[in-house]
């Protein structure tokens, strides 16, 4: 049924998520799915398709995503959300509990499309022609710009260049000495970061703790490598 192919398929994105970010399968906070259908004339988009946020319980907190599904359930985005609050998982997982009206942060969406378009990139999904095309065009936000904005629509053409921005910065973080861990470090650390990600950036990248001419020069040269 519905359920249980759900389940089977986010076991499978997590793996996937452990395995590029050399991670053990260490969760604490439970994340719970809602199936619901979706509501009748409504179009789905990602943010009417799924949602997302931290609960408290008595017996802890949990994570609670409600899926609705209509009558394309490719339109869904589940790939994408689920990583994101898997990452949210890690963000907080070794924290104090989020208190009832307690602001969170969600971890980066370009770490969250980054590892998206990975994944997809492993499981040949991916025409990597047409990001290294993108990325030639010299069209990219400059590092300071893309960290600190929000994306376009990442399912569309117009969102082509975010997704190729996404994935050049995680693979040039990946591409460091220790860049498994350093993402890692840098989900960790975004919930006391994400004021200020150009800095929170920088600082959980050893090698990136540097001017900021400097940082932008690094992210020139390591976009080549998509």
């Amino acid at each position: 049924d519905a359920r249980s192919r759900i389940t089977s398929f986010v076991e499978d994105v997590k793996g996937q998520l452990l395995r590029i970010l050399q991670e053990r399968d260490e969760w604490k906070i439970p994340i719970v799915i809602t199936i619901a259908p979706a509501a009748d004339g409504t179009a789905q988009t990602e943010a009417s398709s799924i949602r997302s946020t931290f609960v408290n319980t008595v017996a802890g907190p949990k994570i609670d995503v409600v899926l609705r599904i209509g009558d394309d359930p490719a339109k869904v985005f589940f790939q994408r959300h689920i990583i994101h609050v898997l990452l949210l998982e890690i963000a907080y997982r070794d924290r104090p509990p989020v208190r009832a009206g307690e602001r969170f942060a969600y971890p980066p969406w370009w770490i969250t499309e980054g590892l998206l378009q990975e994944m997809r990139a492993r499981a040949g999904m991916r025409d990597p022609d047409i990001f290294k095309s993108i990325v030639n065009t010299e069209k990219l936000p400059s590092i300071d710009k893309l960290v600190a904005r929000p994306p376009l629509d990442l399912d569309t053409a117009a969102g082509a260049v975010d997704r190729a921005s996404a994935l050049a910065l995680t693979t040039a973080l990946m591409n460091q000495p220790g860049g498994h861990a350093n993402i890692g470090r840098l989900v960790r650390a975004w919930p006391d970061g994400a004021a200020d990600p150009l800095a929170t950036l920088a600082k959980q990248v050893p090698a990136l703790s540097q001017s900021g001419q400097a940082l932008a020069k690094w992210w020139k040269i390591g976009r080549a490598h998509v």
